[in-house]
């Protein structure tokens, strides 16, 4: 936004009460940071106890079960033998072999007294793995209640899932894409950009010297993202620093933005506590909700560059009330768990030749899937994930929209 658009509101003293209290916050803050950290470390430490322990027990399971499987064979064995001794017996009495017979019956007695001492060791097998189910299936319940209470411990509030951001852009395009086409109309309305803002325009609209009504549509839409983009890189994650303590918030998380050896998930953590605290301020929270005014602001500085004395700065109320039901999802990137990016495909190629739709990261407006881009509408949205090899891994939530001349 250039100087004379845009004037500064008149800083606030920051008394001694406002600044011990800030400080008294950001070490409540720091200490509460480090407690979820060891509730977090001992909760993982002992899951994974449980975890050894689980499979412990299961081994302890598996022998058992191998030792019963092995009793059941003999035991099958051990009744085949004694069918045999019976056969054997019914025979020799036919035969009046007495001796013989008390021999059998001898032998008899004594495989089904060892039968009937393997059956009872069987039972008690039996008895001791139902205690280990029993045993195991408690670990399991308590893993499970381990897992919650581990997920409940990471759960932030004010989080929003990649289908409410996708559908917060499409939404937001639709709005915007409605405005531009109503100004367009405009016949007064002339694409003049001043020299320094030409090749940026160029780079997302190469056709807008044409001026008519659907290159202005593609301008004005193109500008608007532009603006968006560049507002968002502005890192006003706690709303626009305006006034204290906001002002002070994001002058130390640019602070820490440069320390190194902070991971982003400490200083993302730093962010949502901060902006948590921030909020349960009544007067805090009513700056905050000025954000979208000077995000207007901001992208009249914009079009002022690109269309000059020909735009006519009243219909950016209509702007803003068109793009208000979207504005607070996307404000809000800066607060999610996930690392999320706002950025715009280019039109041209560094050669100013004229790239070809890539529908990984592009969709075009009226559903082509081949062709050359003949505007860069609308920005992407990509979120950075961290897989278990711990490599970052890019993904598109939310495609680029463009328009593509068909081949």
């Amino acid at each position: 936004m250039s100087s004379k658009n845009f004037q500064p509101s008149r800083r606030r003293r920051i008394t001694r009460s406002q600044t011990s209290r800030m400080c008294q916050q950001i070490r409540r803050l720091s200490r509460r940071i480090i407690e979820l950290k060891h509730e977090n470390e001992s909760l993982e430490n002992d899951n994974k106890d449980l975890q050894d322990e689980i499979q412990r027990q299961q081994g302890l399971h598996l022998s058992a079960r191998e030792g019963y499987d092995e009793l059941q064979t003999k035991n099958t064995q051990l009744a085949a033998k004694v069918h045999e001794l019976e056969q054997e017996l019914d025979r020799v009495r036919k035969i009046g072999d007495s001796d013989r017979i008390k021999k059998i019956r001898s032998e008899a007695m004594r495989v089904i007294q060892e039968r009937e001492c393997e059956i009872d060791q069987l039972q008690k097998d039996n008895i001791r793995m139902r205690k280990k189910d029993e045993e195991i299936h408690k670990l399991q319940m308590e893993v499970i209640q381990y897992k919650r209470a581990i997920n409940t411990s990471k759960h932030v509030e004010g989080q929003v899932s990649d289908t409410t951001i996708r559908d917060t852009m499409n939404g937001l395009f639709s709005a915007v894409r409605n405005w531009a086409m109503d100004v367009s109309r405009q016949d007064k309305l002339e694409i003049k950009p001043i020299e320094t803002f030409h090749g940026s325009l160029f780079a997302l609209v190469p056709d807008f010297r044409i001026c008519k009504p659907k290159q202005k549509m593609h301008t004005l839409v193109a500008v608007f993202s532009l603006a968006l983009v560049h507002f968002a890189q502005g890192n006003y994650a706690f709303g626009y620093p305006s006034t204290e303590p906001i002002k002070s918030a994001t002058v130390l998380l640019g602070a820490i933005d440069k320390i190194r050896g902070v991971t982003k998930q400490r200083k993302k953590q730093w962010v949502i506590l901060t902006n948590e605290l921030l909020s349960k301020d009544e007067e805090i929270s009513r700056q905050t909700s000025t954000t979208l005014t000077e995000f207007i602001s901001f992208a009249d500085g914009y079009y002022k560059k690109v269309i000059g004395s020909s735009f006519d700065s009243n219909s950016l109320f209509a702007l803003e009330t068109a793009t208000k039901p979207f504005m607070q999802v996307i404000f809000g990137l800066h607060l999610q768990e996930a690392e999320y990016r706002i950025s715009l495909v280019f039109a041209t190629q560094p050669d100013k030749t004229q790239r070809s739709i890539d529908t990984k990261e592009m969709e075009d407006v009226y559903g082509e899937e081949s062709g050359t881009l003949q505007a860069s509408l609308f920005p992407a949205i990509s979120k950075e994930v961290v897989s278990r090899d711990s490599t970052t891994e890019r993904i598109i939530v939310c495609k680029a929209k463009v328009v593509v001349v068909s081949e």
